[in-house]
């Protein structure tokens, strides 16, 4: 990211081109045939990826003379997922063990 800023303003495909690189590692891995599921899961995962590029973009990059300085090592994709991932795990806690009454 930090050699793409300059393009940022230019080209909005270069901003395309930028997350469908990086959707790779935020994809979704299923064995499911169907093709509506596996574009929903594309789908998800460019919305993520641009997610995480406004928000290196607009909150954590810095304005300076001769374009913005993204410091895309404070706040990686891989960590954004992390964050996600616990925040999910901690709502919708896997269950270990079901409790079955004897009636």
């Amino acid at each position: 990211m930090v050699g793409y800023s300059h393009l940022m303003n230019e080209d909005p495909l270069i901003f395309f081109l930028l997350s469908y690189r990086l959707k790779n590692i935020c994809r979704i891995r299923t064995t499911t045939k169907n093709p509506i599921i596996r574009l929903l899961y594309v789908g998800i995962s460019f919305l993520l990826v641009n997610i995480w590029i406004y928000l290196l973009w607009s909150k954590i990059s810095k304005p300076r003379r001769g374009g913005r300085f993204v410091y895309n090592y404070l706040f990686s994709l891989k960590q954004m997922l992390s964050f996600l991932s616990n925040e999910i795990n901690r709502i919708y806690q896997v269950r270990k063990v079901v409790y079955i009454p004897n009636n």
